[in-house]
């Protein structure tokens, strides 16, 4: 899948990440299955974020090797072999891996859907400790002085 990744310039701090389908630039797009979100909706540095539990099942398993993968490789993704990677996953000792996601907002409006039985809930109505399904999409390579990260922001959330 390495291969297939291209890197579009958006700014000097800032990545776009395709994958190239049908001679179409799609978004790397991923949908988790019941996965747990143990802290529901937290404000991190001005933005709305969700961190996740990676569990077992395999659309976790594929979304983890991937992005594993894109993060060992974004020196060469970005053409700059000295920077250092700081991972979207934290792991502390007797718990599950956590992954860090944000969710999508333009000026003042949440564009991340949250639905139940296909109504639309205000995000901040999100459960602490519930399973949910989620559609994420990577959109890109944040860059900070010698820093850099994956982006990958939540687009549904599922009850």
């Amino acid at each position: 899948m390495l291969n297939e990744i291209l890197v579009g310039f958006k700014s000097s701090n800032f990545f776009n990440l395709f994958i190239e389908n049908d001679n179409k630039n799609k978004l790397i797009n991923f949908s988790l299955k019941n996965v747990n979100i143990p802290f529901g909706i937290e404000e991190y540095k001005n933005k709305y974020i969700i961190n996740f539990e990676i569990n077992d099942n395999n659309s976790c398993d594929e979304f983890e090797k991937v992005i594993r993968k894109i993060e060992k490789n974004i020196g060469n993704l970005i053409e700059d072999e000295y920077i250092s990677i700081k991972s979207i996953f934290y792991k502390k000792e007797n718990f599950p891996l956590i992954c860090r996601a944000y969710i999508k907002k333009n000026k003042n409006k949440f564009i991340t859907v949250y639905t139940n039985n296909e109504k639309e809930i205000s995000l901040f109505d999100l459960e602490k400790n519930k399973t949910y399904n989620l559609d994420l999409e990577i959109s890109g390579i944040w860059k900070y002085k010698n820093m850099s990260g994956l982006y990958v922001n939540v687009n549904h959330i599922r009850k």
